[in-house]
């Protein structure tokens, strides 16, 4: 057929692709008809997957020429990329207001190792910290969502009036 990179014909009697003769070829060196065709079989697969990509890219540059469309999935992009950077900050905000939560309760802890408020020594230095956490957690909960953000400010001024203290805000 008169390409001889794209076909082998070596008896001239019928023109074979020379990427299955090369895998053929292949496999009679190794010995096993099964490796020469196990390697036709990836390298046609390959051969599709890559078509398949290109059609792909080749439609999806098609779609972008109509107009208003290349707008639209650009606008649905960026509102799935959003939607995902707010849950993830949200997730940071709750486990930074959590933490705080926990650094006040391990405050009251402390006040209750000592026997109460009438016995520990540091009762104020301690209730300047509880005060202190749970303000910072009530600023990082007001940039939860309202739903979460009602759950966790009950739990902070259930803290503060359990441990006598008045936040500011």
């Amino acid at each position: 057929m008169n390409e001889p990179l794209a076909y082998l014909d070596p008896d001239g009697n019928e023109a074979v692709a020379a990427l299955a003769t090369t895998s053929m070829l292949l496999a009679e060196g190794s010995g096993s008809a099964a490796a020469g065709i196990g390697l036709t079989a990836g390298a046609f697969t390959g051969a599709a997957i890559l078509g398949t990509g290109a059609a792909g890219y080749g439609v999806g540059t098609l779609i972008r020429r109509v107009p208003g469309v290349d707008a639209g999935i650009q606008a649905v992009t960026d509102q799935i990329v959003d939607t995902i950077f707010a849950a993830q900050n949200y997730r940071h905000t709750l486990t930074v207001a959590n933490g705080l939560i926990e650094g006040a309760l391990i405050q009251v802890g402390k006040i209750a190792a000592a026997g109460g408020p009438d016995r520990d020594p540091d009762h104020e230095h301690h209730k300047t910290e509880i005060k202190a956490a749970l303000e910072r957690a009530s600023r990082m909960a007001k940039r939860l969502p309202k739903k979460l953000q009602t759950k966790v400010l009950q739990k902070i001024n259930q803290i503060a009036d359990s441990a006598g203290v008045r936040l500011s805000e």
